[in-house]
């Protein structure tokens, strides 16, 4: 299970030498992809994501909460795995369906948010002549220059039927310092 652009840390505890089994809680870290065994009592909001991605095949998925309510979790230990194991129909295959076909892209959103989400994205295109200014100038321009950076993904990653960004801290647009009008921009894009 990939999720391009996580850098996932794990905290460990050192004791006496004494072998202990690891401890399934995080403290105040959030549960990531490894952590599925051992991230339950969710469900109920994991099938209820799973439901609008794949039934109703929602383009834009929220999950709101206060800060600290384990949404993060949700996301990436509930969500991610999840559908990393979950079938879309695929025409081309006999069966009619195939694991894991989801393409999982992880960014941290700022006051920029088309910077971030190149940064994101220029790690996934396999084109040796993108680059993060370049890249973000593509995205700003529009929904069309945004179309054709996430048709060129579906070019690169065929096997993938769906992409799915994970924009941790999405708060961040409405209160840092980002402009108004390239938040709209943004979200529109996003949207459409």
């Amino acid at each position: 299970l990939k999720i391009h652009n996580y850098n996932y840390k794990k905290n460990s505890v050192e004791s006496s030498n004494e072998k202990l089994p690891p401890c399934p809680y995080r403290g105040l870290l959030h549960f990531g992809p490894d952590d599925h065994k051992n991230f339950f009592g969710r469900d109920r909001i994991v099938e209820n994501l799973v439901k609008k991605i794949i039934e109703e095949k929602s383009n834009f998925v929220t999950v709101a909460g206060s800060s600290g309510i384990g949404k993060s979790s949700v996301v990436l230990a509930g969500l991610v795995p999840t559908l990393h194991n979950k079938s879309i129909p695929d025409p081309s295959d006999k069966n009619g369906e195939k694991r894991g076909n989801y393409l999982f892209m992880y960014l941290r959103l700022n006051e920029n948010p088309f910077q971030s989400l190149a940064s994101a994205l220029v790690h996934l295109l396999k084109s040796k002549d993108s680059n993060v200014f370049e890249l973000e100038k593509r995205l700003e321009s529009g929904k069309e220059g945004f179309s054709k950076v996430f048709e060129q993904l579906g070019f690169e990653y065929p096997e993938k039927k769906r992409i799915l960004i994970i924009a941790d801290q999405f708060g961040q647009l409405f209160s840092s310092e980002c402009d108004d009008s390239i938040r709209r921009k943004f979200i529109g894009s996003l949207v459409s």
